[in-house]
């Protein structure tokens, strides 16, 4: 995270349509601290 508190996360996502219906594979890649911000939420199904 910088000053500003602004992180940055690209995520990846892949299944097609069955991921769709049944999760999704998420990848995603950036700041260590703007994950663990997101992590509660990309990791409850």
């Amino acid at each position: 995270m910088n000053k500003q508190q602004i992180g940055v996360i690209g995520m990846g996502v892949s299944g097609g349509e069955e991921g769709a219906l049944k999760g999704p594979a998420l990848m995603p890649a950036g700041q260590k601290e703007a994950y663990e911000l997101i992590a509660p939420i990309v990791n409850n199904p």
